[in-house]
């Protein structure tokens, strides 16, 4: 019998078949080699799986997919609802690899016995009743499957492809047959233009290697053979990576995702797609490969979605009143509980629709399927479509959870695919970004630039100058150095900030880029805040009691004692929590990002960090250390100026604005006052008056002699009405709890004198009478190697003196009375606050009379006490 191989095609989709018998009207598990084998006649192999029954000349195969009934009984077959064209095409294939079939002819004969033809027939109806083993179809035509198995979907070798069709050549001429719906003229010819394709590279799998786990497969566009690439892959060979973050399909792909959990009794599936024709399978996954018992599947049919599902014991068929628009995106929702389910296109009707029978639960255990099948043809009878979809996806969101296309060890949710591009591959090619922004592409159709520090605007076209309040885009960080190890057991941070947009990340720091292991996080979802952190064994979960007004500052603080958090935001109750498992210690080895982060995908998965915050940060205060936001970042992207006060610059002669909220202070240099710093002091300060934010810095050596070394004397007349404050601080540059240091200062109105020698802490405290009346006072401090002693006005001395064997004080260079910059992280949180009064005489080694301004290397804030 001769054969003539034709090839059926939905622009990319193809299937063989022998012109000389009827189209299959059903399909058995199983092989022609079976033992048992219910064809009449004629069964027949198909390449992807399973058989089919066909008859000899002059019979017809009968519905049951299994008898034959001569020619002139038959009845006529309404023809499809399809526009059939017909192009030449050349195209030969060897009849092992091209055909989907291998013949084999039972030993029927006319003059059989009519016994064995009834028990056929009677298996036949047997299958079909119980929908197990044949499955018959709306639309008997087959289309060709992708050529994966099934079973090989986790086997993806990095190597030469050894998949192929050895003996696959094209040298003769046959048809291609192409069905094209009904719909839009001009985007009917941008689509049919896309078949015409260059000749063909390769005749032959011999000659072709394919990467990546890529398989050689015909090429039914231009002739001869092609490579199928693997999701995440691209090229002739498959040897590019390619990541898939907007996916699209051209009829002959797919991408496979884990089996649906938690989806047997409701679902709801919501997809936003962009169609390029009117036919196509977008969705579908079953109990079983061939969807002969529970099922569900989503449909483009002649530009209509729809939601068929099957329960085990009648299908449900709901179909959208309107059509989809071709080459826009829509959005389809479909929602099913039990028996009931509805399909709703474009935020048009609802319509709804109810399965048959007694069942109401749907058994998943085949992979979802975006966009394509691994066989349309065995499931196109159930599903309405023997396509694969043509177009691109946007976003997918099954019962809450919306899906990451790509697959990857760390990131994605896609388990395989094939045959799939990305849809915004385009966009970047004629970007506009400039001063070095570089170009991302944040959905199918638009980008983003990504501006360079100091460079804002839509094209990165405006340059910046000044920059007080940092302001985030939503495609904005900050990155500091990290905390690392220096809060195992403990941490606080403190931000002030005003958000534009409910959602956002304002800070982060991991200990990997794995996706796993210690991090902590706070992050603004649906208006509320959210702390998190993970010790390794499991995160806390920390959510503020009420959503923050948007476009308003607030003050939070986030901290940890070993697994014990608290939140505290505002005015608001704090909030406390428990970390997971049994660790106390956070390790965090990462960068810090503030506003964002520069990957995502290194982010711990238990973070749930996915946005960037959009709005203003303008206070950072990690472990007692302020971030100098503007000075101390090590990269950042798409900052700009926020709208502050600050912004313009009010402090004059070098003075240094500091916002708060909406307000700002300006801390003056030496020999300048007042609110923006515009008044010159002219005459000599005699008696500095101290606000909390003043201080005096001494580094000249008359000055530090008396310091350092195995004696020290310290004389101060002061007053002051506060209760707590640093009067004076030296030390070394990075103090630790054995680094050397000594102190003067107030704590609950009562003179402390501490020092450290570098093996322990000395602390002596006057406690017989308070100093913080506003009257005049007398501090006279000593010590003689590790003995010091320490008298406050007339009263009794008190004595101390330093643990171990270390006699010197040896600081740095530097004095400062009043306070000290980053005062809390300088002073390991013995001190949070300045000096606030003032001082009119400051004498050391009892006879040297420091002059406070004169010399004074630097200054701040320092006014004449009135």
């Amino acid at each position: 019998m001769k054969v003539q191989i034709q090839l059926l095609l939905l622009t990319f989709a193809v299937t063989f078949g022998f012109d000389t018998f009827p189209v299959p009207k059903a399909v058995f598990q199983g092989s022609c080699d079976d033992v048992q084998v219910f064809c009449q006649q004629v069964c027949l192999n198909r390449y992807y799986g399973g058989y089919q029954c066909w008859c000899k000349d002059g019979y017809e195969l009968n519905d049951d997919g299994i008898t034959c009934r001569e020619v002139s009984a038959t009845h006529s077959v309404p023809a499809p609802n399809h526009t059939w064209y017909t192009i030449p095409q050349t195209h030969n294939v060897d009849t092992k690899y091209s055909t989907p079939s291998t013949l084999h002819t039972q030993t029927f004969t006319e003059n059989q016995p009519q016994g064995r033809e009834k028990e056929t027939a009677k298996k036949a109806a047997k299958l079909s009743d119980s929908k197990h083993d044949i499955v018959q179809g709306d639309d008997p035509r087959p289309i060709a499957d992708n050529r994966v198995p099934f079973s090989s979907q986790s086997d993806i070798k990095n190597e030469k492809s050894s998949d192929k069709y050895d003996d696959f050549d094209s040298s003769s001429s046959e048809n291609i047959i192409m069905p094209v719906a009904t719909h839009d003229k001009r985007h009917e010819n941008s689509v049919l233009s896309r078949q015409t394709k260059a000749p063909a590279k390769y005749t032959s799998c011999n000659d072709l290697d394919c990467f990546n786990g890529g398989s050689c497969v015909p090429d039914v566009l231009r002739g001869g053979v092609r490579c199928q690439c693997r999701l995440g892959f691209d090229g002739d060979y498959c040897e590019q990576e390619m990541l898939v973050r907007y996916p699209k399909f051209m009829g002959t792909g797919y991408v496979s995702f884990p089996v649906l959990r938690r989806a047997f009794k409701e679902m709801t599936v919501t997809l936003e797609f962009r169609p390029d024709t009117q036919n196509g399978l977008l969705l579908f996954s079953g109990e079983h490969p061939d969807a002969h018992t529970d099922f569900f599947s989503v449909s483009l049919i002649d530009g209509y979605v729809e939601f068929r599902f099957d329960c085990g014991t009648g299908m449900a068929k709901i179909r959208t009143t309107s059509e989809v628009k071709l080459g826009k995106w829509n959005t389809v929702t479909v929602h099913r509980h039990e028996w009931d389910g509805s399909v709703q296109l474009n935020k048009g009707e609802q319509v709804r629709g109810r399965a048959q029978g007694l069942f109401s639960r749907i058994t998943f255990r085949t992979p979802l399927f975006l966009g394509g099948y691994i066989n349309t043809t065995h499931i196109g009878s159930r599903t309405g479509m023997y396509f694969g979809f043509i177009g691109c996806v946007k976003a997918m969101k099954i019962n809450g959870k919306e899906f990451d296309f790509r697959k990857g060890a760390f990131i994605g949710d896609a388990m395989d695919g094939v045959d799939v591009a990305e849809c915004s591959a385009h966009i970047c090619r004629n970007s506009r970004c400039r001063n070095g922004g570089s170009c991302m592409a944040d959905s199918p159709d638009t980008y983003t630039c990504l501006c360079p520090m100091m460079t804002a605007g839509k094209y990165c076209e405006r340059s910046i100058e000044h920059i007080v309040v940092p302001q985030f885009t939503g495609h904005s960080f900050l990155q500091y150095e990290g905390i690392r190890r220096t809060a195992l057991s403990y941490t606080e941070i403190e931000l002030v900030f005003k958000a534009t947009n409910k959602d956002g990340t304002l800070l982060y720091n991991g200990f990997t880029t794995d996706r796993r292991g210690d991090f902590i996080s706070l992050t603004l979802v649906d208006g509320y805040l959210e702390y998190r952190f993970d010790l390794g064994t499991g995160p806390a979960i920390i959510r503020s009691s009420q959503p923050l007004p948007l476009n308003t500052w607030h003050t939070v603080k986030i901290s940890r004692t070993g697994r014990d958090g608290v939140l505290e935001v505002n005015e608001q109750p704090a909030v406390q929590g428990l970390s997971q498992g049994a660790y106390t210690q956070l390790t965090l080895l990462q960068d810090l990002f503030i506003g964002g982060h520069r990957n995502y995908d290194d982010t711990s998965k238990y973070a749930r960090v996915k946005q960037s915050f959009q709005g203003c940060i303008q206070k950072v205060v990690v472990n007692n250390k302020p971030l100098t936001l503007m000075e101390d970042y090590i990269d950042g992207i798409n900052i700009d100026t926020c709208s502050h006060p600050c912004s313009t610059k009010p402090c004059e002669n070098n003075g240094k604005c500091v916002p708060y909220k909406n307000f700002y202070t300006c801390n003056c240099p030496l020999g300048f006052t007042n609110t923006n710093c515009e008044e010159t002091v002219y005459d000599d300060v005699t008696v500095p008056m101290f606000r909390g934010n003043s201080f005096l810095k001494y580094n000249d050596e008359e000055t530090m002699k008396r310091i350092k070394g195995k004696k020290l004397d310290i004389k101060i007349r002061l007053k002051t009405s506060q209760s707590d404050g640093l009067i004076l601080w030296s030390s070394e540059e990075h103090l630790s709890t054995i680094s050397d240091y000594v102190a003067i200062g107030l704590r609950g109105g009562y003179v402390h004198f501490q020092y450290n020698l570098g093996s322990g802490e000395a602390d002596i405290m006057v406690n017989t009478t308070r100093i913080d009346d506003g009257k005049w006072h007398r501090i006279h401090a000593k010590r003689l190697k590790q003995d010091g002693s320490l008298k406050v006005d007339d009263l009794s001395a008190q004595d101390g003196r330093s643990p171990g064997r270390f006699t010197q004080l040896n600081t740095n260079t530097q004095l400062f009375l009043g306070a000290v910059n980053d005062m809390a992280e300088k002073t390991l949180h013995k001190y949070t606050g300045g000096f606030v009064g003032c001082i009119s005489h400051f004498t050391l080694a009892t006879d040297y009379h420091v002059k406070f301004v004169a010399q004074a290397s630097s200054g701040q804030n320092i006014n004449q006490c009135s």
